[in-house]
C-alpha cells in the first residue's frame, strides 16, 4: 500500500474492510487496518496452499520499511499475528546498518519463528567493483547473524541487463566470482567475515577536513561505498585529506563527484611526504555533475607521497565528495 494514496492518505472518515471499521483520523487505527488486512490475507492464501499441499511451508516477503518512497511497510505486528511458518525480509547494504533495519522490521528479540534474509545483493552503482561488492556482501551477511537471521537468498544469479539502473552484481559475474566465494566449500560459516584485501590505498585510512556535516563525516570518503559521502556543508574553498600511513609511489587518484547543481568547478590534488610540504600534483577545471569520476593518472609514478589533499577552489554547490580512491606501490 502507498501512504500517499487512499485509504492511508485520508485524514478523516471511516473505512470499512473485511476485518472491521477504522477511523482515518487515528494513525494507530490506520496501522491496525493494514496489519489486520495482511494477517487475514495471509491466512486465506495459506489455507488455499495447504489444501493443495498439506506439507508446504508458507512465507511472505517484505522489503525494509522506507526502502521505496511512499510504500507503507510495518512488519512488527505481523511477526506475532501472521500465520506464517517463517518470515522473509529483504534488505540491501549501502544505506542503513543491519541494526537499524532490524529495528525497523520490529524483529529485535523475536525468536519464535525463523527469519531469512530473503533478498540481498550489491548494487553496482553503490559498489562499482567486484571486490568492494564482495566485502560489503560478506560483511552484511555476517552482521545479520548477530540479529537472528537464519538463512540467505542472494539477488541475483544472472547479471541484469546494463540498461537496468539499479542492477546488482550477479553470482555468475566474472566467471562466477560471487558463486565461488559464497559456496559452502569456500565459506562454510556464513557468519564469519571474509578477508578481502583492497587495492585502494585510501580504504579506511584516517581522513580529516576543513569542515564537515555531522551526518557526512570524512570517514565516508574512504569507505568504498558510493552511496555515502563527505560534505563540508559549506561553499568553496574547502579541503579534505587522507593519511596513507606510510609513503607510496602514486599511480592513480580517482575522485567521485558529489555535487548539486552541476556546473563548472575547480579542484586541485596536493601531496606530500610525512614531514614535507604540499606540492600540487594535478588540477581539474571543468564542468562536473553528480556521479562523475575525475581521474588523475600521471605518466610516471609520483614518489614519496603519504598525505593526499583534495582542495576545491570553486563550485556551484557545497563542497562534497563521494569517494576518493588512490592506487600505487609501497616504497621499500
Amino acid at each position: 500500500m502507498f501512504e500517499n494514496q487512499p485509504p492511508l492518505s485520508l485524514e478523516e472518515g471511516l473505512v470499512e474492510t473485511t476485518t472491521g471499521v477504522y477511523d482515518m483520523r487515528d494513525d494507530e487505527q490506520k496501522r491496525r487496518m493494514v496489519s489486520d488486512g495482511l494477517i487475514y490475507y495471509i491466512a486465506e492464501v495459506k489455507a488455499e496452499i495447504i489444501q493443495q499441499d498439506p506439507t508446504a511451508l508458507i512465507t511472505m516477503g517484505f522489503f525494509a520499511p522506507g526502502a521505496a518512497p511512499d510504500w507503507y511497510v510495518e512488519t512488527g505486528s505481523l511477526l506475532e499475528g501472521a500465520d506464517l511458518d517463517f518470515f522473509d525480509f529483504h534488505a540491501y547494504p549501502g544505506w542503513e546498518t543491519v541494526a537499524e533495519l532490524v529495528q525497523a522490521f520490529g524483529m529485535n528479540g523475536f525468536a519464535s519463528k525463523p527469519i531469512i534474509l530473503g533478498e540481498y545483493g550489491a548494487f553496482q552503482h553503490v559498489y562499482p567493483t567486484l571486490k568492494t561488492a564482495a566485502r560489503a556482501i560478506t560483511a552484511w551477511q555476517a552482521a545479520s547473524c548477530d540479529f537472528g537471521f537464519d538463512g540467505w537468498l542472494y539477488w541475483a544469479y544472472y547479471p541484469a541487463d546494463e540498461s537496468v539502473e539499479d542492477r546488482t552484481w550477479g553470482l555468475v559475474d566474472d566467471s562466477g566470482f560471487f558463486l565461488d566465494m559464497l559456496a559452502p566449500v569456500s565459506h562454510p560459516n556464513p557468519c564469519e567475515l571474509v578477508d578481502i584485501p583492497s587495492e585502494n590505498l585510501a580504504y579506511q585510512k584516517p581522513a580529516r577536513a576543513s569542515a564537515s556535516l555531522m551526518e557526512n563525516p570524512p570517514a565516508n570518503l574512504v569507505d568504498e561505498n558510493a552511496s555515502s559521502q563527505w560534505s563540508a556543508g559549506k561553499d568553496a574553498p574547502q579541503w579534505i585529506e587522507i593519511d596513507l600511513g606510510q609513503p607510496y609511489a602514486i599511480q592513480e587518484i580517482r575522485l567521485l563527484v558529489a555535487q548539486w547543481p552541476e556546473g563548472n568547478t575547480s579542484h586541485r590534488i596536493l601531496g606530500r611526504s610525512r614531514d614535507g610540504n604540499f606540492m600540487e600534483l594535478h588540477r581539474f577545471s571543468q564542468s562536473t555533475t553528480e556521479g562523475n569520476w575525475l581521474v588523475f593518472s600521471p605518466e610516471d609514478l609520483i614518489q614519496d607521497i603519504q598525505i593526499v589533499r583534495i582542495e576545491t577552489m570553486s563550485s556551484p554547490s557545497w563542497v562534497a565528495w563521494g569517494e576518493v580512491e588512490i592506487f600505487g606501490e609501497l616504497i621499500p
